[in-house]
């Protein structure tokens, strides 16, 4: 009843049904994971991982319970390293589990590894050829890979099994943002909502994404219509509460060309002082280095609680990072939201705002991040990061991916000096070529992505 509870569209007979089911034998595994992939779909990761959990004690090698946690810790904090261990387990009982292996292409192509990507879904689609799935992932693929052609003729593939299918785009998108293709996404979810009217979930990515890229009046009419689909969606129902409640009590507004500031209204009277100035420099030094003026007005925002930046940035509590860029829209941390220096951090995103747009939103991880890193060194030599013996140990034990596979390095990382290592590491490859052909040559790569 709650499977098909939930298949009809409806989420409250479906959650009631699958906790009568579990209060009937706590020990049914299916429930449970048919319940956790309720509420991963609405974004409550959290309630999602207690039900694999649940699963897991009573059959701890369940394959679908490891994917379905491999899926969770993506969703949760983009935990590569450990969701691979999970399909490993999956994959040791079931070589042949389709939904695995469709996770485990997703992981390669986080990567941009499309090669792997594809080969990994070709044996998924031998293997069932109308896995609607794996077709919407390899479209998934060609449209990273820039492949027009192709990617016309995978969602082609896909509508003609399901005419409806708008969750393609959400699919696609999943990866898309991984990439900062911001715009794109925006496209795609009015394609899905042209295609069905009722997906609540292209609707809240539609919003989501016009709000990272700045539209907070068209976003939140987007988002109002999420909600009004669907109550049920973590992601829609924080945004919306922090807008409508938290934001307008809290936060104030002003311009100060080229750029747009938020911030908490007791920390303004100090921060004004300061950030303005700061980043207005930092902003003609790079327009006069990169022979370029990014698309405005550019927003600036520095949230006084950590939370508040979380969820304006993903919609989801505990990011985990101190600043984001989405192109023509920054969020940070402010002062009074953690001890880490405010200057360097919105210096190092403010970079990425001139790489993303350069770029045409196509710059790699490792470049962008040791690109905004070089920023920081050459801004303020006391910002460069100290990290030389680490990243020769990193060296020496063959740690460190070669240059076309260095975005691996962040997915891959297992700790957090790992982490650290790859923008060090990065931030050294972009200084080498800067010193050595010269700073006109970055820009002029920008541009070539």
């Amino acid at each position: 009843v709650g499977s098909a509870a939930y298949a009809l569209g409806s989420v409250r007979d479906a959650n009631t049904a699958f906790q009568e089911s579990i209060a009937a034998d706590a020990q049914r595994v299916e429930t449970q994971l048919e319940w956790a992939q309720l509420f991963l779909d609405k974004y409550d990761a959290g309630h999602a991982e207690e039900c694999v959990q649940d699963a897991l004690r009573v059959n701890p090698e369940h394959p679908v319970a490891h994917t379905l946690y491999a899926r969770i810790r993506l969703e949760q904090s983009y935990a590569f390293v450990e969701a691979a261990r999970d399909l490993e387990r999956a994959l040791a009982v079931n070589p042949h589990l389709a939904m695995a292996r469709i996770t485990q292409a997703g992981l390669a192509l986080y990567d941009l590894d499309v090669a792997t990507t594809d080969r990994i879904l070709t044996e998924v689609l031998t293997q069932d050829p109308t896995d609607i799935e794996a077709l919407s992932v390899r479209a998934a693929a060609r449209f990273l890979a820039d492949d027009t052609a192709g990617f016309e003729t995978a969602k082609r593939e896909v509508l003609r099994r399901h005419a409806t299918y708008s969750q393609l785009y959400t699919i696609i998108a999943r990866y898309a943002e991984w990439e900062h293709r911001y715009p794109a996404i925006v496209d795609m979810a009015r394609e899905a909502i042209a295609l069905n009217p009722r997906d609540s979930v292209a609707q809240a990515t539609l919003g989501i994404n016009l709000m990272r890229m700045g539209d907070e009046d068209a976003g939140m009419t987007a988002l109002r219509e999420a909600w009004r689909r669907d109550r049920y969606n973590v992601q829609v129902f924080n945004t919306l509460n922090l807008f409508e409640d938290v934001i307008p009590q809290q936060y104030v507004s002003f311009e100060q060309a080229p750029f747009r500031f938020r911030m908490h209204q007791e920390e303004r009277p100090v921060l004004e002082r300061y950030v303005p100035r700061h980043l207005a420099a930092a902003h003609a030094d790079m327009v006069r280095r990169y022979g370029f003026t990014p698309e405005g007005p550019l927003a600036m925002e520095m949230y006084a609680d950590v939370q508040h930046f979380s969820l304006r940035t993903t919609g989801l509590p505990n990011l985990g990072v101190q600043g984001v860029c989405f192109g023509k829209v920054v969020t940070s941390i402010s002062p009074r939201g953690g001890p880490f220096n405010w200057g360097q951090i919105t210096h190092h995103e403010l970079a990425h705002v001139f790489h993303i747009q350069l770029s045409h939103n196509h710059v790699p991880r490792w470049f962008t991040e040791g690109l905004a890193e070089y920023e920081t060194i050459i801004a303020r030599p006391e910002w460069r990061r100290e990290m030389d013996h680490e990243l020769h140990a990193a060296i020496v034990a063959n740690r460190l991916p070669a240059i076309v596979d260095m975005n691996r390095a962040f997915t891959h990382a297992r700790s957090g000096e790992e982490m650290m290592v790859a923008y060090y590491a990065s931030s050294q490859m972009v200084l080498f070529i800067a010193d050595r052909f010269g700073f006109a040559r970055v820009p002029r790569m920008l541009r070539e992505w």
